[in-house]
């Protein structure tokens, strides 16, 4: 099983900053997201810097809106929680402004709140919108809950090169009160008693885009040229120190997939 700190379960202030977003030629916004813990009665205040690539002046709109919250938070307005600086700024070519945020965490809520940050200009008459989000989770009062579902082996178009190989697609349904980022791994192993002591083959599954609560993300890992014969596939997905793992046992015959009954 993997090993993975739990970095919310911690509550001292945990941020999260990815560089960078860009939308073509238009804007850059730096950085690409931010995610903060923060404790009841605690607030944070962060920036993310625009830029004008145009070579004219710009006018950028500024809004912000709640981004796939849980359901149990379907009456939260994101003005409960996030305060923007700025709802609009000109900028000439190649400028760059700071737009500067506050989350604070509401009263009564439980997990996590996401949302998005717009950054709209209007462009030979057409409106380019870039959004970047923020995430709050607050801390301890994380429910992790999700599970491994929809297995399917799907058979990679049989040729003579493709004998024995499958795509394993799965779907990681989110039921916590929270955005997850799950990473882990998918291992298939022989069942034949003298493969016993053999490495399994190995696919890590990371880079998977956030599952926001209530949804499902569909993450799959391929595997080429197995020879006839019985294996089992075993899927490991770890979010905030909670992992759940599943297993299927399938059979190799005559070059396609077929899973065990």
């Amino acid at each position: 099983m993997l090993k993975k700190a739990a970095l919310w379960a911690f509550c001292s202030l945990v941020i999260l900053v990815t560089f960078s977003a860009r939308a073509g030629a238009s804007l850059s916004i730096s950085p690409a997201r931010v995610g903060v813990t923060l404790e009841y009665g605690e607030t944070f205040t962060y920036s993310y810097n625009v830029t004008n690539n145009y070579s004219y002046e710009v006018e950028v709109i500024v809004t912000s809106r709640n981004w796939n919250n849980a359901r149990i938070h379907e009456n939260v307005q994101v003005t409960d929680w996030l305060e923007v600086s700025k709802s609009s700024l000109i900028l000439q070519p190649e400028e760059s402004a700071d737009v500067y945020f506050t989350v604070r965490v509401p009263e009564n809520v439980r997990g996590g709140l996401t949302a998005m940050i717009s950054f709209t200009i209007r462009a030979a008459n057409i409106n380019i919108m870039t959004s970047v989000p923020v995430s709050l989770i607050i801390c301890g009062t994380q429910e992790i809950n999700f599970e491994i579902a929809g297995l399917n082996l799907m058979q990679v178009p049989p040729t003579e090169s493709t004998q024995g190989s499958f795509n394993a697609g799965f779907n990681i349904e989110n039921k916590s009160n929270m955005l997850i980022r799950p990473v882990g791994e998918v291992l298939v192993r022989s069942l034949r008693r003298r493969d016993r002591n053999n490495e399994p083959m190995r696919r890590i599954i990371y880079d998977v885009p956030p599952v926001f609560s209530d949804s499902r993300r569909f993450v799959g890992a391929q595997f080429n040229h197995l020879p006839n014969g019985r294996y089992r596939l075993e899927m490991t997905i770890e979010s905030d120190g909670y992992a759940v793992t599943k297993r299927q046992d399938f059979r190799i015959r005559s070059g396609e997939v077929q899973i065990a009954s």
